[in-house]
């Protein structure tokens, strides 16, 4: 199973195309941050993830999500692999996005 569940708060505007096939394609990073431990032994860590999403639901974020927003998504990983022109090869681990959801902002307090 490849299922992938995530919340957090939007680190760049989203970059959408529609290719020459007509097919919709939103790409955005998302950080994930998380707390362990309580009190002095508090730590805070922030795990910064590649998102892409197609079809209609690309069409939908790139309407609708900026940088800075909170959103869930559910989806799942991707590997992606390929070589440099010098001859390296290189990798990243992504998420290909099914599903999401807007959260709400947390009010501004004066």
């Amino acid at each position: 199973m490849n299922k992938v569940i995530l919340k957090g708060n939007v680190t760049s505007d989203v970059s959408y195309k529609v290719t020459v096939t007509e097919h919709e394609i939103a790409k955005f990073g998302i950080a994930v941050n998380e707390v362990r431990g309580s009190g002095d032994n508090k730590k805070e860590k922030t795990t910064f993830v590649d998102v892409t999403a197609f079809g209609k639901r690309a069409g939908v974020i790139s309407k609708h999500v900026k940088k800075g927003d909170p959103i869930l998504i559910e989806g799942r990983l991707n590997l992606e692999q390929w070589e440099t022109e010098g001859g390296e090869r290189r990798q990243k681990l992504g998420v290909i996005l099914d599903q999401f959801d807007f959260l709400n902002r947390a009010p501004k307090s004066e």
